[in-house]
């Protein structure tokens, strides 16, 4: 018997904040080192953006406003369980340490770790509160037998344990990644590389990726995406370097945006005084011949790479009408397209365009408008973005927000099917288009983003959507039975 599962239901549980007590288990820091409590806050008191969920989509991290009001920081980090009610801010301030701000939380998919970047030094063994101050930490959480308030260093430099501190430059504008199980951790840091005339370039980044199961020190511990540039350009172009890192569950296949030649470990090219052409960089980290173990993706100026938990999908961004020719933009966008989300397959090489409305005589056409900002679910089948087309569903939103929002829709490129996943409350209505930042659990159900709202219209707040399968007996597929 065949059971047809409609999604047609989505309940929208809206901005308050809910999560048990949470925490971690192993930690560089030493013993005596101060601890952040994590401490419940009420609801509502909560601005929320960037959110990470879990792969069950019980557990979302986020950034947002501090409880307090006293002007010290500007953003921590909070959890919310949806199965609990409760809301913890992961990140308080911690008496006898500098106050800093904590932001761009990554959530394991099994629930149990978190990293986040902030200036908070809580490994006062290896870090400290002056000048450059944004590392990457990394806990586990009570609820896998973790300790409250017991982070891990992830970001260090120097060659031994006893030497190694707190790197101290890590770009805040760029999420970490972390592995399903929270072994493995990518983050985007300032890449170091010394002009001609010995001045550091702060605006050129890198990707370094921690096995946080070997020691502080350890051989094989941190190893930057193979083919990443050691030496200053020498063009007149303007830079970025590597940076946007996304993982697969085991951590093997790692994705990001560069500006870098992979193959000769050179830096791209791009005119006078403009950006670098940016590509999409695959590392399949089991393949031990560097050379060998990363992809240049098609796509010029592509960027925003996300892959699938089985890593066997990236999704990328790309305003490049070239990627895939079957597909057409409507209305013809000359030589300045809308960017557009693009699926590439990585057992056949062949790349798909997700953000695409197809006719009923099956042509595909482009959406009108830019989307942006994918996420997939565990096998890359759902993937879920920001749009502003009106061509991609029948009903439009108001255009409202910042440059970042848009709708949030999901779509299943294989059956051609997608909705709109930013509803209202009643589940029909279309909230503005004020909406950015989405996550995804890994069946696709549980879909968490942040919109402007708040009881002023001018913050952000958290909303999680979540779809629940019905059965109907219109499809069902009884067979035939012989009596």
């Amino acid at each position: 018997m065949a059971i047809r599962v409609s999604s047609r239901h989505w309940l929208l549980l809206g901005g308050t904040v809910v999560m048990a007590a949470v925490g971690a288990v192993r930690s560089s820091a030493q013993s005596g080192a101060p601890r952040a409590r994590f401490a419940e806050v009420p609801a509502g008191l909560v601005v929320a953006a960037h959110p990470s969920v879990s792969a069950d989509g019980s557990v979302v991290a986020y950034e947002g406003a501090p409880p307090e009001s006293s002007g010290e920081r500007s953003s921590t980090v909070y959890l919310r369980d949806l199965v609990t009610g409760a809301n913890v801010e992961l990140t308080p301030i911690v008496e006898g340490v500098a106050v800093g701000d904590s932001v761009r939380p990554a959530v394991s998919a099994d629930g149990c770790r978190v990293a986040v970047v902030t200036e908070v030094a809580f490994d006062l063994f290896r870090d400290d509160d002056t000048g450059d101050r944004w590392d990457v930490y990394a806990t586990t959480l009570p609820r896998c037998g973790g300790r409250a308030g017991a982070w891990e260093l992830v970001s260090t430099r120097g060659g031994s344990s006893v030497g190694a501190a707190a790197a101290d430059d890590v770009d805040p504008a760029w999420a970490p990644a972390i592995s399903g199980e929270g072994a493995v951790v990518a983050y985007t840091h300032r890449l170091g590389v010394v002009s001609v005339d010995a001045v550091e370039d702060p605006a050129i980044t890198g990707v370094t990726v921690v096995d946080l199961t070997v020691p502080i020190g350890g051989a094989g511990r941190t190893r930057v995406v193979p083919g990443t540039p050691v030496d200053a350009p020498d063009d007149s172009a303007v830079h970025r370097g590597v940076r946007s890192p996304s993982m697969s569950a085991d951590g093997s296949v790692v994705a990001v945006t560069s500006d870098a030649d992979h193959a000769t470990s050179t830096w791209g090219s791009g005119d006078v005084g403009r950006p670098a052409t940016t590509h999409v960089v695959v590392w399949d980290r089991s393949v031990t011949d560097p050379s060998a173990a990363v992809t240049e993706l098609p796509g010029a100026d592509a960027d925003q790479p996300e892959v699938s938990g089985d890593g066997s999908v990236v999704a990328f961004v790309s305003a490049d009408a070239s990627a895939v020719p079957a597909a057409v933009v409507a209305p013809a966008c000359g030589l300045t397209c809308p960017s557009q989300v693009y699926l590439w397959h990585r057992v056949d090489g062949s790349i798909h365009l997700a953000s695409a409305a197809t006719a009923p005589d099956g042509s595909v056409s482009a959406g009108d408008g830019p989307s942006s900002q994918p996420v997939l679910d565990e096998s890359g089948a759902s993937v879920v973005f920001v749009s502003r087309a009106t061509n991609l569903l029948p009903r439009r939103s108001a255009v409202l927000g910042g440059p970042d929002d848009g709708d949030i829709l999901q779509a299943v490129p294989a059956d051609s099917t997608m909705r709109r996943v930013s509803l209202a409350a009643d589940g029909v209505s279309a909230l503005p288009a004020t909406n950015a930042h989405p996550a995804m659990s890994a069946d696709g159900r549980v879909v968490v983003f942040d919109r402007l709202g708040g009881a002023s219209g001018t913050m952000r707040d958290l909303t999680v959507v979540r779809r629940t399968p019905e059965v109907t007996a219109s499809g069902l597929d009884l067979g035939t039975v012989a009596v």
